[in-house]
């Protein structure tokens, strides 16, 4: 039986984890949507603009989100050495 503990632990950069799987997820979401808008015949000018500045604001979302996450487990390895495996292979 698993304790409560183990559920209730948290682990090193849960939250930078978690932000950058919604961010990734939203990403993955917008280039899906821009595709299937590409591929219509009567995409003008403005419409495809639009769809490059969302592309542009995700990605540049994706990497804030990604420098925070290395921030933590540059912390991480800088604080506590032990929990530095258990940020890295996190599943």
């Amino acid at each position: 039986m698993v304790e409560l503990a183990q559920v209730t632990q948290k682990t090193v950069c849960d939250a930078e984890v978690k932000d950058f799987k919604k961010v990734m997820d939203n990403l993955k979401a917008t280039m899906a949507d821009i595709s299937n808008d590409i591929s219509k015949p009567n995409l003008t000018k403005d419409q495809l603009l639009v769809h490059l500045s969302v592309m542009v604001g995700r990605y540049s979302n994706v990497f804030e989100v990604l420098s925070n996450l290395m921030g933590c487990i540059a912390k991480a390895l800088s604080d506590d050495k032990d929990k530095v495996a258990e940020t890295l292979n996190r599943p």
